[in-house]
């Protein structure tokens, strides 16, 4: 067996990564999703904003998201992590600081699509993922797994830390304070820490071998396959609309788990310790599922992840009492935590990991359709009968369907 060879101070330097990534995609997630409402309520109040225009930033974020993540996931494959990154982290950065410019709401709406929409992209998944997926094989699932606890740590952490500025300094000193600490820290963390390739250390993924000195500075990863290449296999299809699926009902069910609590007796501080259920589980599920996607076969982990859905589902269906609801919550939180480490290390064995960052890329609005029209539907079935059940059981349906389509995913012989 090949001997580890170890970063200075006995960590392969892979690990550090993983704590890059760590905070790369905590801050990123917590800063424009888990705080979006935190910073919209100041706004609203200011420029007397409706509900509709406070949504309008965030849906204009995730559109341009998935427009731009196509490009910016062909040059996570081509171009410098180090400095993708940092060009996100400038982006969140200028996107905070225009925002305590903002005159105006549609300011709000053009912030969030120009800058916060860049800055998703390249901190978040797609450049995290395919950088870990380069420096780890053995223990690419535990790596990514690690990674993404992130946005659950930041989205605790930071939130309430951005109202307490807001409370005591107002919303605009508190967004430029967040513009200038965001880019003092990060900027010089990314700039030192990101590298592309083991290659370029003189090492292998998860540090099992030397690479020779002489080959240090050429790239060992194979050319990325063109977009047709990638879209003519029946496996990019099957997924994308597996992790659709996924992503639609838990976002369906996280966004109306509080007010079905409520509907059916239960007090708003047990619905939010439902919540907190959901995301103290997601955090476990990152962990366990990490390190099952490095010992099983990673079509059975998507499996599991979908199994647990569907029990959700028909436990929400006819619970009446917090206990049931409570064991909902924890199913459904393991399901999410458990997808995205998992789907991770399955993008890496199907495409490559030279191709990750254009197959998260291309990925990305093949999914959204599917994704943004869960909670609607869910709402809207709601308003039509009074109850949740049928869109759950249209949800658990699609769940069944995505189960099987997971049958037509094949392997490569080496990872089979």
């Amino acid at each position: 067996m090949k001997s580890a060879i170890p970063a200075p101070g006995g960590i392969f330097y892979g690990w550090w990564l993983v704590g890059a990534g760590f905070l790369l995609q905590g801050i990123v997630t917590a800063a424009v999703s888990y705080s979006y409402g935190l910073i919209l309520a100041p706004l609203a109040t200011e420029f007397s904003a409706g509900r509709f225009d406070m949504m309008l930033g965030i849906t204009a974020c995730t559109l341009v998201s998935g427009a731009i993540s196509p490009f910016l996931g062909v040059a996570v494959d081509r171009q410098p992590l180090r400095v993708l990154a940092c060009i996100g982290v400038a982006m969140l950065a200028a996107g905070f600081f225009l925002l305590s410019l903002a005159g105006a709401m549609w300011h709000v709406t053009a912030t969030y699509a120009l800058c916060m929409s860049f800055a998703m992209v390249l901190m978040g998944p797609t450049l995290v993922s395919s950088m870990l997926a380069r420096w780890f094989t053995r223990r690419r699932g535990l790596a990514m797994g690690i990674a993404s606890l992130g946005t659950s740590a930041c989205g605790f952490l930071l939130p309430p830390l951005l109202q307490w500025g807001i409370d005591g300094w107002g919303w605009r000193e508190a967004f430029r304070f967040f513009a200038l600490a965001s880019a003092a820290v990060m900027l010089p963390l990314t700039w030192l820490l990101l590298e592309d390739s083991p290659a370029r250390r003189g090492l292998a993924p998860d540090g099992v071998a030397p690479v020779p000195a002489a080959d240090a500075s050429v790239s060992v990863l194979p050319a990325a396959g063109s977009t047709s290449e990638i879209m003519r296999q029946a496996n990019f299809w099957v997924i994308a609309l597996v992790l659709g699926v996924l992503f639609s009902v838990y976002s369906a069910l996280l966004s109306n788990l509080a007010p079905l609590a409520t509907g059916r007796g239960l007090s708003a501080g047990n619905a939010a310790y439902l919540i907190s259920t959901l995301a103290v589980c997601g955090m476990i599920g990152k962990v366990v599922f990490g390190m099952l996607a490095d010992r099983i076969d990673l079509r059975l982990g998507l499996a599991a992840a979908l199994a647990l859905v569907i029990v959700t589902l028909l436990l929400l269906i006819h619970a009446k009492g917090f206990l049931l609801l409570f064991a909902a919550s924890a199913a459904l939180g393991l399901a999410a935590g458990g997808m995205l480490p998992v789907w991770g290390a399955l993008m890496a064995v199907l495409f490559g990991a030279a191709n990750y960052g254009r197959v998260m890329g291309l990925m990305n609005p093949v999914m959204m359709p599917v994704v943004v029209a869960g909670s609607p539907f869910a709402g809207w079935s709601f308003d039509a009968t009074g109850d949740y059940a049928q869109a759950f059981w249209v949800f658990a349906g699609l769940c069944g369907l995505a189960l099987l389509g997971l049958a037509r995913v094949r392997l490569p012989a080496t990872a089979s």
